[in-house]
């Protein structure tokens, strides 16, 4: 017998779930209330049906139905056990649902109840209903530490979450209530939790595991559930004691496992019931939490032997530590290390081949055969990649589009492949942990900025050697022959150079290529608030593209410009200093040398102070 435990409910769909429209046949789930259960019958009705068996009228406007005794023509819920659809959705007196024997044989059997008073509420499902799973709660997924005090105030209320409980997915028994379940007050809670309605609760952190599996088949939810090995009986053994067994560990479901699962709102964090703060919003690998520390306080932290090891043994700087996924070491493929960065790697982050792959290098030395035989290669088609664009090294084939978004444009699906294969939002967008204090999109590269004479000897020796500057192209910007080019024109060799100099795509686009910024970059190709920027600086495709001349603005000292206009030049990289004005050529020297300001104005005051004392003297 399907019953429920749990009181009565108003069952199934919240309002956007639902259809203004209602046909003349429609799914009518009906809850039965019988003492302290609930019984879920599902029938095809219509506004008014009349049959040998039954009369059932429903007012559309109250929402209630009366149904009489049916005669002994009726079918009987043995008669339809031809399939699960039969028992469920045809019309009968009886009150059918969907079993399976000890053999594993599904049969169809009437629901019995030792009361003779019951109470029916019911509602319509629309006539094109279609399950879409609710967006993540992101608020529930962020770990107790990083929520504000105000939420932890609301998480600690009636909803009785501990750090423990809310860090560790599942440990909290309001989780296993459906919404339905829950208090006036815990709604509101919830709500202000960024759960927006019944439904985003009911799967994000029930799971619908409170729900019957007649409940479910309604709801279009079974398949995914038979996908991950549940059956009707197995489910409806356990949900009425929850928590729920796992049929598996997450890492034991194949890919399409996976994704029939993430349609219940299950990732590896909450379907493993794993810690939030090590597995996120379903990490496959614990996260090395060090990596996303930034270099000033690796440094604060006054541990010498993992400094020499981040910085002797993986060649790390503060630069290409900061910048994600920009050190050399992290190109590397696990199989591609020494044995003594092996060692390291495990020593700092604890990390093996399979942490390091994913975290680190993120499968990128894979050929594709060696992504099939890891499991991998479904994720990267879920980005776009196929095996030809792979291991296309001539660079014929255009990556993806996923390859040009950020991680707030991919879509969902795209998220999920991406967080598959350990892409969080900091190291897919490259996030850059250097404290930014100015106004500009990315931390000025402060050595670009420094006077010839004061770079230390061996970079002047690689700036000289290796890019062909001399003081007068260091020093007067925009003369050098390599800012000319963008990041993608110059050379692998080139672009390890620029980083060692304290330059990486970003920078280099932004601060570095020749005036306008980013101005040996295609339009098409531009960052999208860099394209608007332009557009606010007096640009269009057209004049980007073809013209060799500058907008008016280009033309204008820093102090004349609007206020929009000073606001998209600083996102083009652009400060007082830097701005071209009249056009004539910026020097670093007269116009950007601190130390030599700092000099000048404690040379004025000095002498100030001087005359004064002379003055006073007389």
């Amino acid at each position: 017998m399907t019953t429920m435990t749990r009181g009565p409910m108003n069952p199934i769909l919240s309002p956007r779930m639902r259809s203004s429209r209602r046909l003349p046949f429609t799914l009518l789930a009906s809850l039965f209330v019988i003492g302290n259960s609930i019984v879920v019958v599902f029938a095809q009705v219509a506004t008014t049906t009349t049959t040998a068996a039954s009369t059932t009228t429903t007012d559309a406007n109250t929402n209630t139905t009366e149904s009489t005794s049916a005669n002994d023509d009726d079918p009987s819920c043995f008669s339809l056990s031809t399939s699960e659809k039969d028992c469920l959705l045809t019309i009968t007196s009886n009150l059918c649902e969907w079993v399976y024997d000890d053999t594993g044989n599904g049969l169809c059997q009437e629901v019995t109840s030792t009361t003779t008073t019951s109470t029916i509420l019911s509602t319509y499902l629309p006539e094109n209903y279609q399950y879409i799973r609710p967006p993540r709660n992101e608020i529930r997924y962020t770990p107790w530490n990083e929520l504000s005090r105000d939420l932890q105030v609301l998480a600690t209320g009636s909803l009785r979450y501990t750090k423990s409980t809310w860090d560790n997915l599942g440990t909290n028994s309001i989780e296993q209530l459906r919404y339905d379940d829950l208090s006036a007050e815990q709604k509101e809670l919830a709500k202000a939790l960024g759960f927006e309605d019944d439904i985003s609760w009911n799967c994000w952190q029930n799971h619908w595991e409170s729900f019957s599996w007649a409940q479910l088949y309604s709801l279009q939810l079974t398949p995914y559930l038979n996908s991950i090995g549940w059956t009707s009986s197995g489910w409806n053994e356990q949900y009425t004691n929850p928590p729920i067994t796992r049929k598996s560990s997450w890492l034991e479901l194949s890919v399409e496992q996976r994704l029939n699962a993430t349609e219940l709102c299950f990732d590896r964090t909450s379907y493993d019931r794993l810690d939030l703060v090590s597995y996120g919003t379903g990490y496959p690998i614990a996260i090395p939490s060090l990596r996303f520390t930034p270099w000033k306080e690796i440094i604060a932290d006054n541990n010498a032997t993992r400094l020499e090891l981040l910085q002797q043994t993986l060649g790390y700087d503060e630069l290409t530590w900061n910048v994600l996924r920009l050190a050399a070491v992290e190109q590397k493929g696990w199989h591609e290390l020494t044995p003594n960065e092996s060692n390291a790697v495990n020593d700092v982050f604890g990390l093996d081949d399979a942490g390091w792959d994913c975290w680190m290098n993120h499968y990128d030395s894979y050929s594709w055969s060696d992504l099939m035989n890891s499991g991998t290669d479904a994720h990267f088609i879920g980005l776009g990649w196929s095996e030809s664009s792979w291991e296309d090294v001539e660079g014929e084939i255009d990556p993806p589009e996923s390859e040009g978004k950020l991680w707030d444009e991919l879509n969902e699906m795209e998220q999920y492949h991406a967080t598959e294969l350990c892409y969080i939002q900091e190291n897919w967008d490259r996030i850059d942990m250097t404290s930014n204090h100015g106004p500009f999109p990315y931390p000025k590269p402060k050595l670009r900025y420094t006077v010839w004479k004061d770079l230390p000897s061996e970079k002047q020796q690689v700036a000289q050697s290796d890019m062909l500057y001399d003081e007068r192209t260091w020093d007067d910007t925009g003369l050098a022959d390599i800012e000319r080019r963008s990041w993608e024109d110059l050379t692998d060799y080139q672009k390890a150079v620029a980083i060692y100099l304290g330059m990486y795509q970003r920078t280099w686009d932004c601060f570095q290529n020749v005036r306008p910024h980013y101005r040996a970059t295609l339009w098409d190709e531009l960052p999208l608030n860099v394209s608007h920027a332009a557009i606010k600086l007096g640009w269009d495709e057209y004049l980007w593209s073809g013209s060799s001349s500058n907008p008016e603005a280009y033309g204008r000292r820093w102090d004349q410009l609007r206020e929009e206009e000073q606001s998209a030049a600083t996102v083009m990289c652009y400060f007082n200093v830097s701005w071209p004005g009249d056009g004539n050529t910026i020097n670093l020297w007269d116009q950007y040398n601190d130390a030599y300001k700092q000099s000048v104005s404690g040379m004025v005051l000095s002498s100030v102070f001087a005359l004064s004392v002379l003055m006073m003297s007389r």
